[in-house]
């Protein structure tokens, strides 16, 4: 799958697809990653919030990487 996410929504739409691809519930991953299932929640909702070290765990965590391409 090869995609841009031009959004915070549209970056939390891919997580939570990868997410439920992985069989995992907002719950579980939050358990794994010592956030709450809220947290999660507002990442796949993209929520507008300061981007921190959590925020790439969780992506980390989904096998999610996160390239782009500078237009000169």
């Amino acid at each position: 799958m090869k995609g841009v996410a031009r959004t915070p929504q549209s970056l939390g739409e891919v997580a939570k697809m990868i997410r439920l691809k992985n069989g995992l519930s907002q719950d579980s991953l939050a358990a794994q990653l010592g956030v709450s299932q809220r947290y999660v929640s507002e990442l796949e909702r993209g929520m507008p919030k300061i981007l921190d070290q959590r925020y790439f765990d969780l992506l980390h965590r989904l096998g999610i990487t996160i390239t782009y391409e500078t237009s000169d």
